[in-house]
C-alpha cells in the first residue's frame, strides 16, 4: 500500500515492512523487517547506504526492492522491480526485449494502480507514469538501453525542519488540488 498523501509504504500486510519520509537508517537497521531479511539471507548491501532485497512477494508476485539512504542517513529512495525485470536472463532475447520490457512496465503500472490508486488506464507502457507530491515522487519508467531497465522509483525529498512538521498538510492540499 502506498499512501499518496504521506508517502508511507507498507509491503503486503507485513507491518514490519514500512517505509516513509524521514525514516532514519539507524531505525531501519534496528527494525524487524531488516532483521528478518538478514536471517533469511534475502539482503545484499549496495555501497555504504543501500540494500537490495531480491525476493519479496506481494499479492502472489515476486519483486526486488532496493533501498537507499542519503548522506544525511534518511531514506532517499526505493527502487522496485518485478523479479522478471531484475533477472539478467530476461534480457538475453534481444529481438523481443522491447515487448518483454513493455509487458513488465504494464505490470509495474498495474501494481502502482492497485497499491496507490494512481490512475494508469490511459498510460502507454512507453510513457513514464509519474506522481509528484511535497514528500517526493513516484515514477514508473522503461529505459530501452542495451540491457533494458524497467522500474518503479519512489524518491523522498530531503525535508527541512519546517517541512518535516508540515508535509502531511502539504500532501493533502497537493492531492486534492487545494491552494
Amino acid at each position: 500500500m502506498i499512501d499518496l498523501l504521506t508517502g508511507k509504504i507498507g509491503w503486503d500486510n507485513m507491518t514490519e515492512a514500512s517505509f516513509e519520509p524521514m525514516l532514519s537508517k539507524e531505525n531501519y537497521l534496528s527494525g524487524e523487517f531488516h532483521r528478518r531479511q538478514i536471517e533469511a539471507q534475502n539482503c545484499h548491501p549496495v555501497g555504504r547506504n543501500g540494500f537490495v532485497y531480491p525476493h519479496l512477494s506481494s499479492k502472489g508476485k515476486e519483486y526486488s526492492i532496493e533501498i537507499r539512504f542519503g548522506r544525511n542517513n534518511f531514506l532517499e529512495s526505493l527502487i522496485i522491480r518485478s523479479a522478471q525485470a531484475a533477472q539478467p536472463q530476461t534480457w538475453a532475447d534481444k529481438e523481443n526485449a522491447k515487448e518483454i520490457a513493455q509487458a513488465i512496465k504494464r505490470d509495474h503500472d498495474a501494481f502502482l494502480a492497485q497499491e496507490s490508486a494512481l490512475s494508469t488506464e490511459i498510460q502507454s507502457p512507453d510513457k513514464e507514469l509519474r506522481f509528484d507530491a511535497p514528500w517526493g515522487s513516484i515514477c514508473s519508467v522503461m529505459e530501452l538501453t542495451e540491457i533494458p531497465d524497467v522500474k518503479i522509483t519512489i524518491r523522498y525529498r530531503n525535508l527541512g525542519e519546517f517541512e518535516k512538521s508540515q508535509y502531511l498538510n502539504l500532501g493533502r492540499k497537493h492531492l486534492h488540488g487545494e491552494k
